[in-house]
């Protein structure tokens, strides 16, 4: 997938699918979400998460341009990557492909979050410099 070095394949399961027979458009952000922590997995920063104060990193904006339906038993794939990384925010973009086709695009932001002062926290250092060099450098601040 042109522009993403991480990519996941999502099976699309019958639950996944709406009254039409398609992917329910509320499943394309399930989707983008597992490519998200896949995206952070990869990087080294994995959960287990053993109690909800362990998300540090929290949506506060979620966009998805849907291009086309997909169906049952088709080939999807989620590809992620960070485009911009701020203080205490990122900004994840995706991509999804059904059949190696676009079937929608867009995006997350994300806050890093500390759930025991119930505010925004800076990004970690050693964070911010694995994704920049998994991203090579390539991101906007």
């Amino acid at each position: 997938m042109d522009g993403f070095r991480h990519v996941v394949p999502i099976e699309v399961r019958f639950h996944d699918l709406d009254a039409l027979g398609h992917v329910n458009n509320t499943v394309y952000l399930v989707y983008a979400e597992t490519g998200r922590l896949s995206y952070l997995a990869e990087l080294g920063f994995t959960l287990p998460i053993t109690h909800w104060s362990d998300f540090t990193l929290i949506v506060v904006h979620t966009s998805c341009d849907f291009k086309k339906p997909i169906l049952y038993g088709q080939k999807v794939a989620v590809g992620t990557h960070v485009t911009a990384i701020n203080r205490s925010s990122m900004r994840l973009d995706y991509r999804i492909e059904s059949e190696g086709k676009l079937a929608a695009e867009g995006y997350a932001i994300v806050v890093y979050y500390d759930h025991a002062s119930n505010c925004a926290k800076p990004i970690p250092q050693e964070m911010r410099t694995k994704i920049e060099a998994f991203e090579n450098d390539k991101l906007s601040n």
